[in-house]
């Protein structure tokens, strides 16, 4: 009886070594299963996206009034890009979807919908609250579509060319106030380089940009550019970001 016993024994041990172990691989939880997600990860689009009236992206669209629609409700006006007094108004025939945060949401309205089409008229979307802002850009023809997201969500980066003369614009998601950051130097302009950009904090960032001398005739391009600097910003204390 005592032998059955010990042979027994020899097997089982092992056995239930190995059926631990196999509940600690199911069990155990993979690099990052827990991690919070950032609230500047957009899951939908990872790059600004064209849609056209009834295409939604991100559950944003346009309807066939020019309205900006949110999970399939009208959440504005008729958009009016742009005012013309001989022509007549002309509505919003597409829009561009930036990559949201949890809260807000970049638009621009499109004087047409084909991938040239000028896209200058902003709104800026409340996404919880479901109400939309108008906002400016520096650039008479709206911003680069590249945007970054500050790491609380509630402040946004763009990047606008004001005739070559590219600048920095942080937006404030809960008020759409704007603030420039661009050369001291007026007779210097900036090449930024997007890919560098990077937020330190909701307040602080950093980003690669190359110095050139500002040609004297518009008609040209900024020459004579010198060495890429680091360029080290800060968002005033007054903007407090989203309630």
């Amino acid at each position: 009886m005592a032998r059955h016993r010990s042979r027994a024994a020899r097997w089982l041990v092992p056995l239930l070594l190995a059926l631990i172990a196999l509940a600690a691989i199911a069990f155990w939880p993979s690099p990052g299963a827990h991690d919070a997600p950032s609230p500047t990860a957009s899951a939908c689009i990872a790059e600004p996206r064209l849609a056209k009236p009834g295409e939604t992206v991100c559950e944003l669209g346009l309807d066939a009034e020019a309205r900006i629609t949110y999970r399939g409700n009208p959440i504005s006006e008729p958009w009016v890009v742009t005012h013309d007094s001989g022509d007549g108004d002309v509505p919003a025939r597409a829009l561009v979807v930036f990559p949201p945060s949890e809260r807000f949401a970049l638009l621009a309205g499109c004087e047409g919908d084909d991938p040239q089409a000028i896209c200058w008229s902003l709104r800026l979307v409340d996404l919880v609250a479901g109400k939309v802002r108008a906002v400016s850009s520096a650039s008479h023809y709206g911003p680069k579509r590249w945007i970054s997201w500050a790491p609380d969500g509630n402040r946004l980066a763009l990047i606008d060319d004001l005739e070559g003369d590219q600048v920095i614009t942080i937006m404030e998601g809960a008020s759409g106030a704007i603030e420039l950051h661009q050369p001291e130097n007026e007779m210097a302009v900036w090449r930024i380089d997007e890919k560098s950009f990077a937020w330190d904090a909701a307040d602080r960032f950093h980003v690669t940009v190359t110095p050139c001398e500002r040609s004297e005739d518009p008609a040209r391009p900024a020459s004579r550019c010198g060495e890429p600097v680091l360029y080290s910003g800060t968002v005033p204390p007054g903007a407090t970001g989203a309630p």
